[in-house]
């Protein structure tokens, strides 16, 4: 038999995935693979069946239409074969078939690991779950994991702080439905890189260092010095409503986690502001500050460093 190798074939629907998958599986079979010997797989029963069916069509056709034949014939690089040898082709692939594999992937590690229990360390029976029961074991791992049984120990811990990082400022209540979601959404990647130092290892991510790591401890710092620059600015109540919420949500903020909705208000008027950084919209109102007329309104103006001219919140 010719080396072929194997081959992944990546494509969007609608991209001639079948057309090339089905020419690959004839091809192999030209060149000497016995039918059984090759495995192709799709995620899907449906897909699974229809590429089965398709691989049939071309070899009967091939072996019914001469000119054909010497198409498909060049297509797979085996010039010397005629509507005869596709014959021979098609009645090896038929007489095959309960042993071919051509399914999804889920069958075809349902069978490896039938094979090799003792070698994966699996240890009794086993099947391959339906959403719904997945969904449900789901559900009876997550309650055994938060039975009431006491003050909760130090991995529990660990793990209720790592989920109010993931989700702060989201106000999600739904405790087991936003686990679902990060289950579905990474568990593929955990499952390719388990190692704990390869999520979140800062030296890992940046080799080079990063500054924006190192003021992030600053975060107390800066906003008692923020608190104190803005003590005698001159605001109304709902203003300074505005200025406290983001305090007491910066508070309770972790570098890395969501912004909740008080700090996004303000980070994002801010942001607009710059470079500049003189006027932040705050309640649609003006309330300006700077030195004028022998009366100080706040403790920025433009001597002052860092704003350039007068400066007012709105």
């Amino acid at each position: 038999m010719k080396r072929i190798g194997h081959e992944m074939i990546l494509a969007s629907a609608g991209a001639g995935k079948t057309y090339a998958l089905t020419h690959r599986f004839v091809k192999l079979l030209a060149h000497g693979a016995p039918p059984e010997r090759i495995v192709a797989l799709t995620f899907t029963r449906k897909a699974a069946g229809e590429f089965f069916e398709e691989i049939l069509k071309k070899l009967a056709r091939a072996a019914s239409a001469p000119g054909y034949a010497r198409q498909l014939a060049a297509e797979i690089e085996a010039p010397a074969f005629a509507a005869a040898d596709f014959l021979r082709l098609l009645r090896a692939t038929v007489d095959a078939m309960p042993r071919l594999n051509l399914g999804t992937l889920d069958g075809f590690f349902s069978r490896v690991v039938q094979a090799f229990p003792r070698e994966l360390g699996i240890d009794g029976e086993f099947q391959i779950m339906e959403a719904t029961s997945a969904h449900k074991e789901r559900r009876r791992v997550l309650g055994r994991m938060f039975a009431a049984s006491g003050e909760p120990d130090a991995a529990q811990r660990e793990f209720i702080e790592a989920f109010r990082r993931a989700t702060f400022g989201a106000e999600e209540k739904r405790l087991t439905a936003v686990l679902d979601g990060f289950m579905d959404k990474y568990g593929e990647t955990l499952l390719a890189a388990p190692h704990p130092e390869q999520w979140g290892e800062p030296g890992r991510i940046w080799p080079e260092g990063n500054a924006w790591l190192a003021a992030a401890g600053r975060k107390a710092d800066a906003a008692r010095e923020l608190r104190e620059a803005m003590a005698g600015v001159i605001l109304d109540d709902k203003q300074r409503q505005r200025l406290d919420d983001f305090f007491e949500a910066l508070d309770g903020w972790a570098p890395g986690g969501t912004w909740p909705d008080p700090i996004t208000y303000l980070v994002t008027n801010a942001l607009k502001a710059e470079p500049g950084l003189t006027e932040i919209i705050l309640e649609k109102k003006r309330s300006r500050w700077g030195r004028g007329r022998g009366r100080r309104y706040g403790p920025w103006s433009r001597e002052s460093p860092g704003l350039r001219s007068r400066a007012g919140w709105r």
